[in-house]
């Protein structure tokens, strides 16, 4: 319900039930009053997953070109003769969080004619892939100014001795760390905190509740009686290698 667009039936309901879990107003709540009460989800903090559509006729303003091998790429970027050349890169430090850049280059030039940072927020609330589309946005926002007729997304693999992807990767770990160009200097959209990802946020929650089963588990009387027969519990190691039997194998060896 958190991530529903506000255009969604739903998204009025979510807002209400969760001004209602800090100030509780009801003396018979709900199930949706004892969620929004137990997990303490802001909808307005949470990306809101819209329907997108697109024009089949429509024309990219762009081209990509993807290498089917790393020394393919490498072989593209020592042919590449473009004018301008902007690098991208997103970088996730886990104890900081997760950062992105651009770097963007003239040709005959050794130094960047610009570059960008920018810090999505912390690691539980942000995945890389996010990293890496927001770096397309620094990418478009670094060309201000430069006229480009024709613009080609390639991939170059990482750590490739390519000088100007090496310092893309090194501002993207600056900004994981937190440090973000000027606010001005960012697109608009930028200029404020990324609302928080639902699959990173799930994630981390399944990750707290197995760390909660854990210390409960470690701190029950079974746990040492149980270790003597095996202190491998709950077993993922057995639980893997009998996913390739049938229930009546399974049910055999049990």
């Amino acid at each position: 319900m958190v991530f529903v667009p506000q255009t969604h039936s739903l998204s009025d309901i979510a807002r209400a039930y969760y001004a209602n879990s800090l100030t509780p107003k009801t003396s018979h709540p709900t199930n949706l009053h004892n969620l929004f009460r137990l997990y303490k989800i802001n909808p307005q903090d949470v990306e809101k997953i819209e329907p997108v559509s697109s024009i089949p006729e429509r024309l990219n303003t762009f081209e990509t070109d993807i290498a089917e091998t790393r020394n393919d790429s490498i072989i593209q970027e020592f042919l590449d003769d473009a004018d301008v050349s902007i690098y991208t890169d997103g970088s996730k430090i886990d104890a900081e969080g997760v950062g992105t850049s651009a770097v963007m280059f003239k040709k005959g030039h050794i130094l960047p004619s610009s570059k960008l940072r920018y810090h999505l927020g912390h690691k539980s609330q942000h995945f890389s892939n996010e990293a890496e589309a927001v770096g397309l946005l620094l990418g478009h926002k670094a060309r201000d100014g430069t006229d480009l007729t024709l613009i080609k997304i390639s991939w170059i693999s990482a750590h490739s001795d390519v000088q100007e992807n090496e310092m893309a990767d090194g501002e993207a770990k600056l900004a994981a760390m937190g440090k973000t160009s000027m606010t001005d200097m960012l697109p608009h959209f930028l200029r404020q905190p990324l609302p928080k990802n639902t699959s990173a946020m799930k994630q981390e929650f399944h990750k707290c509740l197995k760390d909660r089963w854990k210390t409960r588990w470690k701190n029950s009387p079974r746990h040492d009686k149980f270790s003597r027969i095996d202190d491998q519990f709950p077993m993922s190691n057995f639980n893997k290698a009998k996913d390739n039997l049938t229930r009546k194998q399974a049910s055999l060896i049990v």
